[in-house]
């Protein structure tokens, strides 16, 4: 988010590639993080449709930064492309703030494996 916004502001092309360093390392950060974290709020049970739901989303938000950002850069240059990119970063940090993780790490260590409803391979 920082970066979005330090890459909207800077002037040289050395502290846009220091922006974009920084950015680059906060996502990588961000996906282990993300993955670790559903790992440790998932059911035994759910595990594969929660891991599922996570990487659609992650798809359709490789979709949808990037056309917002050509949307904004067409019409009002890259520096605005880049505040949207921070927006749509800020959006993403409120939803995570309205997370109560541990009420979720909770339930998920306390919601038995029910063995009706995992697949197998009889059909039954």
């Amino acid at each position: 988010l920082l970066s979005s916004v330090g890459c909207a502001l800077v002037y040289t092309d050395m502290d846009f590639f220091v922006v974009n360093v920084m950015l680059a390392m906060a996502g990588s950060g961000g996906y282990i993080f993300s993955r670790v974290l559903l790992a440790r709020l998932t059911t035994r049970s759910n595990t594969s449709q929660h891991f599922g739901f996570m990487a659609g989303v992650s798809r359709v938000s490789g979709l949808i930064g990037p056309v917002v950002y050509g949307i904004l850069v067409l019409a009002a240059g890259p520096r605005t492309g880049l505040c949207g990119i921070a927006v749509l970063g800020s959006i993403g940090l409120a939803v995570m703030a309205t997370v109560d993780f541990e009420a979720g790490q909770q339930h998920s260590q306390s919601t038995p494996i029910d063995e009706t409803s995992s697949l197998r391979a009889d059909g039954v």
